[in-house]
């Protein structure tokens, strides 16, 4: 069984991540670059606001947690791979997206709109505890993504993640967790690494 994550692992998601951070704290000197560089670094959105000399605002991981999932920030995603080669990622037949939304019709409508006609699991909790609940111990399970909710999957004896290094984490936050992985640096890799061991 092999489960893919799909903000930051199959799409860009800095572009959608920026804007909000940039919206909510209504600044509009900080630069894409700029940002994907510090939320890397720190993580945490304070530490990344503190960095610019802001402070976030009320109420502002509520309204993030909006507005990531609102349909204007969402068009502002693109597939990392075409949606052929995405598409040709879950042609292995227990291949499947696995993903944390809040709003399910706004994920049906996003991947309609991207043209990707995959199989999609939306979590509610965390990804560890959806797998924990409705797989197998028995069966060896593939995850691959971006941030350390996808690592943090590992931790069962019988997931393997798979990391890559162009969304959300980072090596050295993957390091720090202490659970066993397969690190790639790009989209390009991550292809060529499903494509050949289906």
């Amino acid at each position: 069984m092999r489960f893919i994550d799909l903000d930051g692992t199959l799409l860009d998601l800095w572009p959608r991540y920026h804007k909000v951070f940039c919206t909510l704290l209504d600044v509009r000197n900080i630069s894409l670059e700029q940002y994907r560089k510090r939320k890397q670094k720190y993580g945490k959105d304070e530490i990344v606001a503190r960095s610019f000399g802001c402070e976030l605002p009320e109420n502002f991981f509520l309204r993030k947690a909006q507005l990531l999932e609102s349909k204007e920030y969402l068009a502002l995603d693109r597939l990392l791979l075409t949606a052929e080669e995405i598409k040709n990622l879950f042609e292995y037949d227990k291949t499947t997206l696995l993903t944390k939304r809040r709003f399910p019709k706004h994920l049906e409508w996003q991947l309609d709109r991207l043209g990707l006609d995959i199989p999609a699991v939306i979590v509610r909790d965390t990804k560890l505890q959806w797998l924990r609940d409705y797989c197998s111990v028995s069966e060896k399970i593939v995850i691959v993504g971006d941030s350390l909710m996808d690592l943090e999957a590992g931790k069962l004896d019988n997931v393997f993640p798979i990391m890559v290094g162009y969304g959300l984490g980072t090596k050295e936050q993957f390091d720090n967790m202490g659970v066993s992985y397969i690190y790639l640096e790009t989209v390009q890799e991550m292809k060529e690494y499903l494509k050949n061991c289906k």
